[in-house]
């Protein structure tokens, strides 16, 4: 986006125009202003005329104060536009701040968003330094599983940075990333519902499996720590059993009474 104003430096412009006639300043003055807004002029008098409103009588003055005045402020590129050196600076210098203060923007929505999401980590100062000096920005901000791998991936370059073992013992217990119950529950809901699954049927064991892993530390039954919590459930979900089986609770069963009808007794 364009800036809606210049900066012009009053110093610069009274030096470097103190010898100029007023016609020519105001010409000057013109193509500096369309060299902010366009990045570049034209190497052409005539289109130069035109952006500096010149009237026909004006034309041959204008052309002779452009080649004798105003043409050695301003230097060709490469592609054959023109543009004033000073000009220039000003424009790469507003493009560096501005890319710098977008950049802070987004650490500061990341760090936000990692202390909010990884507040064990976050506990750390230096592993807290560490990720947010080697963050990409330019990833896609609204995408969490993109920003959840990247913080996984410096947060693992942090620890094969710092192989000191008392840095390790406490990186190890900050390693497992273990969600809220509320977390957990609304992802599973979510995940069930956009698979048609019900997620009611098994609500029951879906808890009692996430406190199973919480009891063992954040591992799963084989012992393995559980990285990715989620697609865990993804591959686990299956083999969970419903509470309610064809509207019968779990908790009965049915044997014959001896008249060729079935009773319902408690286990």
């Amino acid at each position: 986006m364009k800036d809606p104003a210049v900066l012009l430096y009053v110093n610069d412009w009274l030096n470097s125009t103190a010898s100029m006639d007023s016609d020519c300043r105001g010409w000057y003055l013109n193509l500096i202003l369309h060299n902010y807004d366009k990045g570049s002029l034209p190497n052409d008098i005539e289109k130069l005329a035109v952006l500096c409103n010149v009237k026909f009588s004006e034309f041959q003055r204008f052309q002779q104060v452009f080649e004798q005045v105003l043409k050695q402020k301003f230097d060709e590129n490469e592609d054959g536009t023109i543009s004033n050196p000073r000009t220039q600076q000003i424009l790469r210098a507003r493009e560096v701040f501005k890319d710098k203060r977008s950049d802070a923007g987004k650490k500061s929505y990341l760090s936000r968003y990692f202390q909010k999401k990884f507040p064990q980590q976050f506990k750390k100062k230096a592993i807290k330094e560490f990720v947010m000096d080697h963050l990409d920005t330019s990833v896609d901000l609204k995408n969490e599983q993109i920003l959840e791998q990247m913080f996984e991936h410096v947060f693992e370059l942090y620890r094969n940075e710092n192989e000191n073992e008392d840095v390790n013992k406490d990186l190890n217990s900050l390693k497992v990333i273990i969600p809220s119950e509320n977390e957990f529950l609304e992802f599973v809901k979510s995940w069930m519902t956009q698979n048609n699954k019900d997620f009611e049927s098994k609500k029951t064991q879906i808890i009692t499996k996430y406190q199973t892993w919480v009891d063992a530390g954040w591992k799963d039954g084989f012992g393995n720590e559980i990285k990715n919590w989620k697609l865990k459930f993804q591959n686990v979900e299956p083999h969970l059993r419903k509470d309610f089986n064809n509207g019968q609770s779990n908790s009965f069963k049915t044997k014959s009474n001896g008249t060729g009808l079935r009773q319902s007794v408690e286990r």
